[in-house]
């Protein structure tokens, strides 16, 4: 079935005096085959090898027609054994693979580059998630090829059950001016007296960890439990509040102290835990004196806080009851019922209604008008 092939394959061999030029002739056909490139670009491509030898441009137009007329017969021939040797096949098997990985990793780093050029500088609020997967109303799934950053420190469980993929966005937009609720002047001391007693409270929290650590860590070397001869970690035996914490104590020399506690912990220990006690015991007494001070504080403005539409209610009230807003609705009231007089017809000037009072107004309580 494939012998007029393979002669002619075989004539293009001798001709060639090359088994590179040879092996680049299977490919390109090979390529054809499996339609990566048009029958235009393959002439193309074999007219540079044989360009020089007119004959066997005209009997490979001829061999393509022959292989075009039936389905998958240039495949076969391409396939079949007896057109290279098993080294010749591996070898341009290897250059196909190499090419398909080239292009593939290519192609990798042309989407890469598309992707970091569409979100680049651009936060999650900032997309269009409109078409994405919906979870609730409030979570949607990323893009699949959204780039999501590496998470450091990141252990085993947290990468099974922390969520890299579903996001909350903002059903709305809102002004960065807008206020959900307008505080009176009462509400406004009740919150000054929250965030006082939450930072009183964080800090006095903050001391008393750092001074159990302290402690702890203390004991430890007494005890001979950490040699106090060999290099101690204290990153190990405080968190990163804790640091930070004995840090403010000493304000501008909080990196001196810092620096000395992991040169020598078991001598600076001493001197910090006394000085994490002093804190400790000073702000537990301000605290207790702050307390009765919030508490007259909350019982004044209390039930006044309660009263939340005080503001708006004063300033209307002020507004309605001024004489330029009484005027403008006697006024109103006196063009309305005009215009009810006019309806009836006026026979004579005696004729006319008397004149009455546009806005009338009834104080029953005496005591309190």
């Amino acid at each position: 079935m494939y012998e007029r092939e393979f002669i002619f394959c075989e004539k293009v061999k001798e001709r060639l005096h090359s088994s590179e030029d040879y092996q680049t002739f299977l490919k390109c056909l090979h390529i054809y085959s499996t339609d990566i490139i048009s029958k235009k670009d393959l002439q193309g491509l074999v007219g540079d090898l044989l360009g020089k030898y007119p004959d066997l441009m005209d009997g490979f137009i001829e061999f393509l027609e022959r292989c075009e007329n039936i389905g998958g017969f240039l495949a076969g021939v391409i396939n079949n054994k007896p057109l290279w040797s098993e080294g010749h096949a591996s070898k341009f098997v290897n250059v196909e693979g190499k090419d398909k990985d080239h292009k593939r990793e290519k192609d990798g780093a042309k989407a890469k580059d598309r992707y970091k050029e569409k979100y680049m500088g651009k936060s999650i609020q900032e997309l269009d998630l409109s078409s994405c997967q919906c979870c609730t109303p409030s979570y949607r799934l990323l893009p699949e090829d959204y780039p999501i950053p590496s998470a450091s420190q990141r252990s085993e469980l947290g990468a099974q059950v922390l969520n890299d993929k579903w996001v909350s966005v903002t059903s709305g937009s809102e002004d960065y001016s807008f206020k959900h609720m307008r505080r009176n002047q009462y509400e406004e001391s009740l919150f000054r007296c929250e965030d006082d007693r939450f930072e009183l409270d964080m800090l006095l929290e903050s001391v008393n960890s750092s001074a159990k650590q302290a402690e702890e860590l203390l004991h430890c070397i007494n005890d001979n439990t950490i040699s106090s001869e060999g290099p101690i970690c204290v990153e190990d035996h405080f968190t990163a509040l804790n640091l930070r914490c004995i840090e403010r104590l000493y304000g501008d020399h909080g990196l001196d102290v810092m620096d000395l506690l992991r040169k020598n912990p078991s001598v600076a220990l001493h001197v910090i835990l006394t000085r994490l006690k002093q804190k400790q015991e000073e702000w537990t007494n301000c605290r207790s004196d702050f307390n009765k001070v919030w508490t007259e504080i909350y019982a004044k403005n209390h039930y006044k806080s309660l009263d939340h539409r005080s503001f708006y209610f004063k300033q209307q009230d002020s507004k309605d009851l001024s004489t330029k807003s009484l005027e403008t609705e006697i006024k109103e009231m006196k063009e309305k019922t005009q215009k009810m007089d006019d309806v009836v017809p006026v026979i004579a000037a005696a004729s006319r209604h008397p004149v009455i009072q546009n806005l009338e107004f009834e104080y029953s309580d005496t005591d309190i008008h």
